[in-house]
């Protein structure tokens, strides 16, 4: 439903719309004509939009409407409840990405060719992150259905939450290789203040919008690093991680090795963009001269 309220004082009215049980892939299907990176989003959501609307600028401009009503919305709020779904990522099964509840709530600003959401309150199945999105290109996608200007920046802010929890929190399809590393290599304890960034764009190699960019940190704490097959798991690690589409680098400040006390060092895996994938391992660390023996002697890299 939607109600109006005229203020005369300012001229301004105040439009809210709510809605429910809404399923995004309803307009999404009406809207989305290209969906390569994102074939479905069978999520039910239920919110509310709010707008303040300079109506006396609408009424001196009237000949171009459409134009001026873009310009005359001074706040547009939004808060949208979602229940159990799941994004459907790519072209198979294997890329769908569940969802069991969210809660999202903040203010867009913009016009019809680019919209910004900062900072936007995001609870996700209990954990509380910060969502900021940038989108420009509208009008190009709208009026022709060209999406070679179309663009899409995304970033998440975490607080803090369990390491084996990454694989669930991050979509398996943004980063594929880099999200199955992780999965596999760097698991238990926690990570905190993260912050990761997905930029989507045209890519004009394949002819395909798509991912274009990823970027992330986080602080590692007490977790379990396995970098190489045949060399002893780190255990209790302490630093931080970075990570890309084609590159993950840990870099340990504190852990142990089968005896050996780490005291820095860096694990960086590279070139996961490539066939051939490659590691560099730069570990400093304080042992008895057996342990380090042992270490040296199952280092076949």
């Amino acid at each position: 439903d939607m109600m109006l309220k005229y203020h005369l004082l300012n001229d301004e009215v105040t439009a809210t719309f709510n809605f429910s049980d809404l399923v995004i892939t309803d307009l999404y299907d009406l809207f989305v004509t290209d969906k390569t990176t994102v074939r479905a989003v069978d999520i039910p959501i239920n919110g509310q939009f709010g707008a303040v609307i300079d109506f006396g600028n609408i009424l001196k401009n009237k000949n171009t409407f459409a134009d001026t009503i873009v310009n005359s919305i001074n706040q547009f709020d939004f808060a949208v409840e979602g229940g159990s779904g799941k994004v459907g990522f790519g072209d198979t099964e294997d890329f769908d990405y569940d969802v069991s509840s969210f809660n999202l709530k903040g203010v867009l600003h913009g016009g019809l060719d680019k919209i910004d959401i900062n900072d936007a309150a995001f609870d996700f199945d209990g954990k509380e992150a910060l969502l900021s999105l940038s989108a420009k290109g509208f009008k190009d996608y709208l009026l022709k259905g060209d999406l070679e200007n179309f663009t899409i920046g995304f970033n998440a802010k975490v607080g803090s939450f369990a390491m084996d929890e990454l694989s669930h929190l991050w979509p398996k399809y943004l980063g594929e290789k880099a999200w199955a590393w992780c999965k596999e290599g760097l698991y238990g304890g926690n990570i905190s203040n993260g912050n990761f960034t997905f930029d989507f764009g045209w890519d004009k190699k394949t002819g395909a919008f798509g991912l274009k960019e990823l970027k992330g940190t986080a602080d590692v704490a007490d977790a379990n690093l396995e970098y190489l097959e045949g060399m002893p798991v780190i255990k209790n690690v302490y630093g931080s991680a970075s990570f890309s589409a084609d590159k993950i680098a840990i870099k340990v400040e504190k852990g142990v090795s089968d005896g050996v006390i780490l005291t820095g060092g860096t694990v960086v895996l590279y070139d996961l963009n490539k066939e051939d994938n490659f590691i560099k391992i730069d570990l400093k660390g304080n042992s008895a001269i057996t342990d380090a023996l042992k270490q040296i002697g199952r280092a076949h890299v």
